[in-house]
This record gives C-alpha cells, structure tokens and sequence, in this order.
C-alpha cells in the first residue's frame, strides 16, 4: 500500500525542491529569465505551503517549488499529494532545509484515504523517491498511524468488541505476540466490575485484551488504552450529535490496577477521556499527566521535536478532596465542572502503586477539520512522541 506513494526505485521523477523565503530571492537571482518570469506571473514567494510547478519548452512539469518553513518539517509537503499531478518527485533539498524523515512522514500522512465504504477508490497516486533505509523506518510509522486512523473512522456496525479484539489478535499473531481475553461475565467473576459494568448493555460482550510481547529480561513498559466500542443503539446517554465523534472513544481503572501488581517500570495509558481536557488545550494537544514531573517534561520536550504535541498537566493534590465517595471511598464524578481533566487524572492516578513511574495522555483522538497532512477523522495523537522517548531511553 506504502509503495503506491513513497518508493526507493530509480523511476523518472520530476524535481521537487523545498525553498523558504529567506533562500528564496539569492536562488531566483541564478535563474535564467525565462523562469523568473514565470514565477513572477503566478506570484510565487516561497509562503510557506505555496506550490509551484514550473513548465519546461514543451510545456510539462521540469521542477516544482514548494514554500517551506524549516522550523516545521513535517508539514511542509503535505499539501504536495492533495495538489500535484499524479507522477513521481525527487526531494532536491540543496538548502539543507527540510528534515528528509520528517518530509516523507507528513508526505505519507497526506497520502492516507479512508475509503473502505467508498466507490470512488484512490487509482492515481502523487510517489515521493527516497532512499531504502529511510523507506523501511518511516512505513514502520505509517502503517501504525494508519491503523489507528482506520480503528476510529470505522463506525460502530464494523467496529464492537468482537471486532476490536479481532484486530488485536491479528496484531498478536503477526508480531508473535501472546493474546489472551476475558469475557463477559467472566471479568465480574475475576474482579474486572468496571470493564463489565460499562460494556454489560450492549450486544457483543465486554472483554479485556492482553497482548504480552517480548521475552523475560526486557524492560517491562505497560501501555493500557481505554478501548471503548460505542453503540448508539443500545443506552444512549449523550445527545445525538455528541454521539457522532464517540467511535473515537477506543483510543479503564481496572486494567491499570491490574498493571500494577506486574510492577513494570513504567506504565502508560492512553485515553479519549474528558471534555475539560478539550476546553483547555483544544483539540489538537493532548494533556499529559505524570506521577514523575521530570519524566513529564522530557516526553513534553521530545513531542515538539516530533511535531506530535503534548502538554504537562498538574496532578494537583489539593483536588483529590473532590474524588472521596459519599458512599465509597472514591468516585468518578466529582460533581463539579472545573478541573475535570485534572479530577479524571486523580482518580486513575488511584489506581496505580505510587512506586510506578506513570503516564496518563489525555487526547481527543480526532481531527475535527482538514489540514495538510491531518484529515477530518481519527487520529494516532501522542504515539510518535512517546515511541521517540523509548527509544532514545531503551535504544540509543
């Protein structure tokens, strides 16, 4: 699938040079007039994402131009698939302007289609040349964030429990990976009430996914995602066009207590879960919570050099008074609307053992309009950042 837009063969390809405006004016200068002309009459400056295709003697594309900005490399080509002619392009990045990596991630990002319900399948495709090593890393990517993005826009029909934990058993089996499940009134009996409690309506049965990979002597990392499949058909408790977006609710405190008795070292969760998180961050940067400021702040750090925001959080102690039960020790809804991101923090944060270093990411998940290289629809928010932070902790 890759391979339709990013390849490392030798074909015939037009060049396509990134170019920011401070560059711009000492490379127009070494054009010969013809040329100079033509960028003239389109009104070419080199702004950021402005394309231009520039037309040899006999009329076809010989080089296209793209206005950059060297401090966002990721997006400065993912315009370039939405609005070239179909073919092949080189990258020429004499300026040293443009991370290649970067480039042919957000290339590949604005390349991606959900069109599994669609007629109108993609037959023409806009293929970026780039070296073999390059090619194998970045599909690596693409193929998780396209996984992720085709989990959330499959709406609930396709997308249920059963379906879910299909996906995950694939995803065990091709990694080699051991999968194992509890379900339905199974999780009551072994202790997994919440799970069971919020999934009991429906019609496919609530389940908890467990998919261990590795061998003994490696670093035990824990990740835990909320994994919610909605069902507007069965107990619809929101209105109906909140209902709309809650397919991205896949991607609660029973897995992360479960987590803790393994005592990894390091624990993750990753969850679509407050709207107050929203209000305060807006939709496209997730919060990030820690029981570790310092460990909070390196990821925070790394998701900028990543283009993949995220933003430390305060797990404010003073609001935990807002999480004590009137009828049990603790509860989920404290009752008020301020700070729910933080309350919602607090109270998973119960859940694991203090000696754990843990990471709550509090994301939406979703794209709510087109931009270049984030569709309207789901989206892997928070991953890249954090797989940046393993690796440079677990393998460099």
């Amino acid at each position: 699938m890759f391979t339709s837009f990013l390849t490392d063969h030798a074909v015939k390809a037009i060049a396509l040079l990134p170019i920011d405006q401070a560059h711009y004016s000492a490379w127009l200068k070494q054009q010969d007039a013809l040329t100079q002309q033509w960028l003239a009459t389109v009104s070419f400056n080199a702004e950021p994402g402005q394309i231009c295709c520039i037309p040899d003697a006999t009329g076809h594309i010989k080089q296209v131009l793209v206005g950059v900005n060297p401090q966002n490399s990721l997006w400065s080509l993912a315009d370039c698939p939405k609005q070239l002619p179909a073919g092949s392009y080189e990258l020429q990045d004499q300026f040293a302007l443009l991370c290649a990596e970067q480039a042919a991630l957000g290339w590949g990002l604005a390349s991606y289609r959900f069109d599994r319900y669609s007629s109108n399948k993609q037959t023409s495709y806009r293929q970026l040349i780039i070296d073999s090593a390059l090619l194998k890393k970045v599909t690596a990517v693409l193929e998780a964030c396209y996984w992720v993005r085709n989990l959330i826009n499959t709406p609930a029909e396709d997308m249920g429990p059963e379906h879910l934990s299909s996906q995950a058993r694939n995803l065990a089996e091709r990694y080699q990976a051991q999968f194992t499940e509890i379900v339905g009134k199974d999780l009551l009996n072994q202790g997994y009430a919440g799970i069971y409690t919020v999934g009991r309506a429906a019609v496919q049965a609530p389940r908890l996914i467990d998919i261990h990979w590795g061998k003994s002597s490696d670093p035990k990392i824990t990740l835990v995602g909320k994994g919610v499949c909605f069902d507007s058909g069965g107990l619809n408790l929101k209105p109906a066009d909140n209902m709309l977006l809650m397919r991205k609710d896949m991607g609660l405190a029973d897995a992360l207590s479960e987590a803790s008795q393994d005592h990894p070292e390091l624990l993750i969760d990753f969850a679509t879960l407050t709207g107050a998180a929203r209000m305060a961050l807006g939709t496209s940067l997730p919060a990030l919570f820690s029981n570790r400021d310092e460990l909070a702040f390196e990821i925070a750090k790394l998701s900028k050099a990543e283009n993949d925001p995220m933003w430390p959080m305060p797990l404010f102690a003073p609001y935990k008074r807002l999480i004590k039960g009137k009828f049990a020790d603790l509860t989920n809804n404290p009752g008020t609307g301020m700070g729910g991101a933080i309350t919602a923090a607090l109270f998973l944060e119960c859940f694991v053992d203090e000696n754990i270093p843990w990471l709550h990411i509090d994301l939406m998940a979703w794209n709510d309009s087109n931009q270049p290289g984030r569709p309207e629809g789901g989206e892997a928010m928070g991953m890249r950042a954090l797989f940046a932070y393993l690796a440079k902790r677990y393998i460099a």
